[in-house]
């Protein structure tokens, strides 16, 4: 990720971390003597924490074992339409496991993304798991996706 506005770059781990911005704090103060661009103004986790949001998604325990790191810029992603996408009760169960508080498990679940996005408050909760959705006539049925998946 490249923040052009303040110069300067992050890049995510790969995987089911999140990026430390502490680490590279460690890393800028032991390089800085070696670096040749200017020095920076701010320290890299100052700069992360003022213009950065990171997400995560239900399986994901880290933000919920560093809960203090990521108070104001966590929030949750479904990832949904992709392969391994999730909803957000398996993210509840994560964080719930981690006894995690309800107030961060608030702001990370939306609260984080409403204030960041201005987004308003919803007007209508789901307070129920969906587990099978009910799909129009037209929707192929397991047994065509399965004939059309077979190899050739």
């Amino acid at each position: 990720m490249v923040h052009l506005q303040v110069e300067c770059g992050f890049r995510p781990k790969c995987g089911n971390t999140r990026p430390d911005p502490m680490f590279r704090d460690k890393f800028y103060k032991l390089y800085r003597n070696e670096r040749t661009m200017r020095p920076l103004k701010q320290l890299p986790s100052e700069t992360f924490f003022q213009h950065c949001v990171t997400g995560f998604e239900g399986d994901e325990a880290p933000p919920s074992r560093m809960p203090e790191c990521y108070e104001d810029i966590l929030v949750w992603s479904s990832d949904v339409y992709h392969h391994d996408g999730d909803d957000v009760w398996r993210a509840l169960e994560t964080m719930h496991k981690s006894n995690l508080s309800e107030e961060r498990q608030a702001k990370f679940l939306g609260g984080n993304a409403r204030r960041i996005y201005n987004i308003p408050e919803p007007r209508t909760f789901i307070r129920d798991r969906v587990t099978e959705i009910e799909r129009p006539d037209w929707w192929p049925t397991q047994e065509e996706i399965d004939i059309a998946m077979r190899a050739e």
